[in-house]
């Protein structure tokens, strides 16, 4: 009896640590070193070490809960001013992630055009009278004329931005299943040839037909060979000049 008592006890004991270390983030984020987890392997539940403050809103809130910003949570009232700088410097940092990474996606997209005619798409308004004036970099410093017509333009506006955030959803849903489905890793959707893929695929419109097996193993294949040689051969023309070589896998 004793013996299985200590061994319940042991055990305990064992579940014990197991969910201490579960709430533990392994992270480099500065953020970690004041909060930790609330339910394992949740992390959008953060709970301050400082002031004992759960909330939701993950490592990103928890941050400018330290840092003291105001607007999405309570200023922690135990930070001092060393933490509020590490967390507000850390916020900063992401953000410039971010920013960059945004920089990044509309760069590669942007090197993507796909011939078409000029008259394939026509928009019009939604009285479906005539087409849309395309807006301009300078829109930015002009009003209407007409209040009427400016707040027609702003319920439009707010109608339009509706459709299209319910049409991205919709894409995004068909998307997910068949990266679910196909076993896609997940980071695959941030390679700059998917990136240029979509904005391909977006540029030709409705009708779009994936290519065959075939095509994949033939043609197409072949043709991105020749491309990796042509590219590969202008960066030995470059080595030529510069002195520096290449290594690559056959």
């Amino acid at each position: 009896m004793e013996t299985g008592g200590s061994s319940a006890a042991s055990n305990s004991e064992t579940v014990g640590s197991l969910e201490a270390q579960a709430v533990k983030r392994k992270s480099d984020d500065v953020g970690w070193d004041y909060g930790e987890l609330t339910l394992p392997n949740n992390y959008d539940k953060i709970k301050c070490k400082l002031c004992d403050k759960a909330f939701s809103g993950g490592i990103y809130r928890l941050k400018q809960h330290i840092a003291g910003l105001r607007g999405n949570v309570k200023p922690c009232p135990k930070s001092t001013p060393l933490d509020k700088t590490k967390c507000l410097q850390a916020l900063e940092g992401s953000k410039k992630i971010r920013q960059d990474k945004k920089e990044r996606i509309e760069e590669v997209r942007e090197e993507v055009e796909i011939s078409r005619d000029n008259d394939d798409v026509v928009e019009i308004d939604n009285a479906g009278s005539k087409p849309v004036r395309p807006l301009g970099p300078m829109d930015q410093f002009a009003r209407a004329i007409y209040p009427d017509a400016s707040m027609r333009k702003t319920r439009q506006q707010n109608i339009n931005d509706a459709l299209f955030k319910n049409r991205t959803n919709e894409v995004h849903t068909y998307l997910a299943k068949w990266v679910y489905g196909a076993g896609i890793p997940f980071n695959a959707i941030i390679n700059d040839d998917f990136q240029r893929f979509c904005e391909a695929v977006g540029q030709f419109g409705p009708g779009y037909m994936p290519p065959s097996q075939h095509q994949l193993r033939e043609p197409l294949l072949k043709k991105e060979v020749e491309r990796t040689k042509q590219s590969l051969k202008e960066q030995e023309d470059e080595w030529k000049k510069s002195g520096c070589s290449i290594m690559t896998d056959a």
